[in-house]
Formats: structure tokens, C-alpha cells, sequence
């Protein structure tokens, strides 16, 4: 286990607050782009999306600390360099 996963997993309330901050601040960009109808729809979409992706590719540890890293900078790079 990652030390950060470790360190939440000691401090629920911690762990708690910050997932509720990322979604908000997740929703509210969502909401500033799109529209508040669209935003949050849009919202729920990435959110169900993530969801099964997390349920159905963690059993066959497809997904690790590296390949979720990877992953997120070459999708910052494309938005921000490329589109």
C-alpha cells in the first residue's frame, strides 16, 4: 500500500473532508465550463465513469501508482499543449 493510502486510511476525517473538497472543487470548475444544468450532469457522468472504471480494472491490478500518474500528466499535457 502507498504511504499516502496508509496515512488516510489512519485519518478518516482527514480523508473524508478531502474527498468532499476535491469533488466540490471538481464540480465547480464542471459548473464554470458548462453551465450549471450541464456542469453538474457532466459531473455525474465523469463520477460514474471513474467509479466503474475503479471497480472493474482493481481486481486484476491493472492500475497502479505509476500508470494512474502517467496517465494523469499526458492528459494535463494533451489539454493543455494540444487542444
Amino acid at each position: 500500500m502507498p504511504r499516502i493510502a496508509g496515512y488516510l486510511s489512519e485519518r478518516l476525517l482527514l480523508s473524508s473532508v478531502l474527498v468532499v473538497a476535491l469533488f466540490l472543487a471538481a464540480l465547480l470548475m464542471s459548473i464554470y465550463l458548462f453551465g450549471v444544468g450541464s456542469g453538474v450532469f457532466v459531473a455525474i457522468i465523469i463520477l460514474m465513469t471513474a467509479g466503474s472504471l475503479s471497480v472493474l480494472l482493481t481486481p486484476f491490478r491493472y492500475i497502479n501508482l505509476w500508470h494512474l500518474s502517467t496517465g494523469y500528466v499526458v492528459c494535463i499535457s494533451l489539454e493543455l499543449f494540444v487542444l
